[in-house]
């Protein structure tokens, strides 16, 4: 059992990417830390099957108030949205695995 599948309220955002990313790694698809590339990118960038391109911001689900930053997401994941680009913001795990099921379908 994952992380993600762990019956716990609240998961830092690092670990519920991480098992996100793991699994569907394993499933084939190639990821890439996207906020590593340049400040405010999302999180990660992944690529599927048939050249599906999924951007992906990771929240911390009961988070009180938006960090700094955030206003700078909002902005590049508007932009990616609107160049045609599947984008999500997910909060929390039960979010991801809502995605991560999605994806492996």
């Amino acid at each position: 059992m994952s992380r993600m599948e762990e019956s716990k309220d609240e998961w830092l955002e690092w670990v519920v990417e991480d098992d996100f990313v793991k699994e569907i790694e394993d499933a084939g698809w190639i990821t890439i830390k996207g906020d590593k590339i340049k400040r405010g990118f999302p999180d990660r960038f992944c690529f599927g099957p048939g050249a599906r391109t999924v951007i992906i911001e990771f929240k911390r689900k009961g988070a009180k108030k938006k960090r700094r930053g955030e206003k700078l997401q909002d902005y590049y994941r508007a932009e990616f949205r609107a160049l045609g680009f599947e984008t999500h913001k997910i909060i929390g795990k039960e979010e991801a695995n809502e995605l991560r099921n999605k994806l492996l379908a």
